[in-house]
């Protein structure tokens, strides 16, 4: 007949749906009452096609890192199918090995204890790991350790986050009425997010049930957060896994139905007589008593700090032997052995971890005051070559913020004159190119729609007259035509006055061209930034328009004003030096000052 050693025990369970049935199947075996509150729902993740892309590409990485078997799970199925053979596969506990194993994995690497990410780096696998292209399969959020001591030591680390979690809906039904009228007895979480999850579910006057129930979590990392939660004395499983938490709700139970024995009532003494022979003796007796006191604090304190050590030694004899289970290790000294040889690696390691970080720093320096070096070069450029103020702005800028980033004293002088070149860079008022090319356009669109100055012709087009045969010559027909001939050849003019011709219709259309043509010029000088260039052409399309088009009309006026706005532009203002920075940045590193 099975003991029912969990029988009265009400147990609050807070793993996701999904993954909830087993424990609750071992708690209800062991006689208690199981109550699901998912405090948190695994959901697609924010990028479905990114976590696809990398599940389905594994092949391209050396060491992928599943951190739960939900990351085994959803990347399964993004994948539809098992994982790829020959890929190394690495687990931070027992459960998510296993789930690995089922997906046809044939070697998991896994600490033996600790089942964290600082057991997991330990591993003699990861020790040399530069060159070596490393996927970490997570949930969203999560620590950032394991990728960043990676990192440290050599590898391309990249992560993907194949599911998200997402807060449950609040208790309600049988869950909110035990809670409510302290039923609950005790609590499980298995995760810092689900504890947290929990705590936020049941606020208000469920809260009080929660916090009252005994709280049993599976990692010593999670009492710290219970704890500021205002839970008290949380209960650390053994190790990770069902089997480790209903094991530690077992023992708690007993000891709930079975306290210790704490009765300290003593017989009282008979009175003494007060006699002159006792005195001394009541005296000593209350100096010995005052030291045993003393004695029993001390060794109480004492008794503490032994139980506190115990219970750590304990902690670590539980997940060695978790380990062991799972490997099916027998023999312990085996273990030891392993234990010792690791533990030297782990010091050889931080020596070479050590060593690495102090050359990587000045790798890094190195690597800051190239890159500053070289937006302060494309800066200067900007400005000399192409008179750029805004791209010569956002490179300065983009080299105070990595300068300051770097937080390096010895390139605080670059920092301060980077701030005054940003601030006198600030102060240039350059002009509106854009707004320059629109104006022109406008006019040179409506060159065409301009009435033109129409003058009275010189003379008339005299009537042609019959030519005279050969046998008989007009004489005073010939001496007209030599005359007219010789005055075509000449042209007298007032000195001050513009020469007044005749258009013909026909010749409107190169009248308007020419002053197209004009306007191009200048189109092209402000594209340039050649102010002199820029102001000959105004001044040129002004002079055409104001002897070739009828000045009265309103159109031909606000033309000419704008033309004459125009020219009051400056293209090229002064741009200050920007050098300086550069010139310090090279005396800081030691090298010659010369830009």
């Amino acid at each position: 007949m099975t003991v029912a050693r969990l029988a009265g025990i009400t147990v609050l369970v807070t793993r996701p749906a999904h993954q909830a049935d087993a424990l609750c199947a071992m708690i209800e075996r062991e006689g208690g009452t199981a109550l699901r509150l998912p405090a948190l729902v695994i959901d697609e993740p924010a990028d479905v096609a990114h976590a696809a892309a990398v599940a389905q590409g594994l092949e391209e990485f050396d060491i992928a890192v599943f951190v739960s078997t939900n990351a085994v799970a959803r990347t399964i199925a993004l994948r539809g199918g098992p994982l790829p053979p020959g890929l190394r596969v690495a687990a931070v506990g027992p459960a998510t090995a296993r789930a690995l194993t089922d997906a046809g994995a044939t070697d998991v690497l896994m600490p033996e204890r600790g089942f964290d990410s600082e057991a997991l780096l330990a591993l003699p696998a990861f020790a040399d790991v530069a060159g070596t292209r490393v996927i970490i399969l997570r949930g969203d959020g999560g620590r950032e350790l394991l990728g960043e001591a990676l990192v440290e030591r050599g590898a391309t680390v990249e992560y993907a986050e194949v599911y998200r979690r997402r807060l449950a809906q609040s208790p309600a039904g049988a869950v909110a009425t035990a809670l409510r009228a302290g039923r609950v007895h005790a609590t499980t979480a298995t995760s810092a997010q689900a504890l947290q999850g929990v705590f936020e579910l049941c606020s208000g006057e469920l809260r009080p049930g929660l916090l009252r129930s005994q709280l049993v979590v599976s990692s010593a990392r999670m009492v710290k957060l219970a704890g500021s939660l205002g839970f008290e004395k949380p209960l650390v499983a053994a190790a990770p896994g069902d089997r480790a938490l209903v094991d530690t709700l077992i023992r708690w139970a007993g000891d709930r139905r079975n306290p210790m024995n704490d009765d300290t009532t003593e017989a009282k003494p008979a009175p003494l007589r007060r006699d002159p022979t006792t005195t001394t003796v009541a005296w000593a007796a209350a100096v010995i008593a005052a030291i045993a006191l003393a004695g029993g604090i001390y060794l109480e304190k004492e008794r503490e700090k032994l139980k506190d050590r115990i219970s750590d030694v304990r902690f670590e004899m539980r997940d060695m032997a978790q380990a062991a289970e799972y490997r099916g290790i027998s023999h312990t000294e085996d273990l030891s052995r392993r234990i010792a040889a690791l533990e030297r690696g782990n010091q050889q390691l931080a020596d070479s971890i050590e060593y690495l970080r102090s050359q990587a720093e000045g790798a890094r320096g190195s690597w800051v005051r190239t890159e500053v070096e070289y937006m302060l070069r494309m800066a200067a450029q900007h400005l000399e070559v192409e008179r750029d103020p805004g791209g010569a702005l956002a490179a300065l800028r983009a080299a105070e913020r990595r300068l300051r980033d770097f937080a390096d004293p010895a390139y605080a002088p670059v920092v301060d004159r980077l701030a005054q070149d940003i601030a006198a860079l600030e102060q240039v008022s350059m002009p509106d190119v854009g707004g320059i090319m629109l104006t022109l356009d406008g006019i040179a669109n409506a060159i065409d729609r301009l009435p033109l100055v129409q003058p009275e012709p010189l003379r008339r087009k005299l009537p042609r007259e019959a030519e005279p045969g050969f046998a008989g010559v007009d004489w005073s027909g010939l001496w007209r035509r030599i005359r007219e001939s010789f005055k075509s050849m000449v042209t007298i003019r007032r000195e001050g006055r513009p020469e007044q011709m005749l258009l013909a219709p026909s010749e409107e259309y190169f009248v308007h061209l020419n002053a197209q043509l004009k306007l191009e010029g200048a189109r092209v000088a402000a594209l340039r930034r050649d102010g002199d260039a820029f102001r000959d052409s105004v001044r040129s399309a002004h002079a055409w328009i104001e002897r070739w088009y009828d000045a009265s009309d309103p159109t031909v006026q606000a033309m000419l004003g704008e033309l004459d706005g125009l020219e009051r532009q400056r293209l090229n203002p002064p741009l200050p030096d920007v050098t300086g920075a550069l010139r310090l940045l090279r005396g800081a590193d030691g090298r010659s000052s010369t830009p």
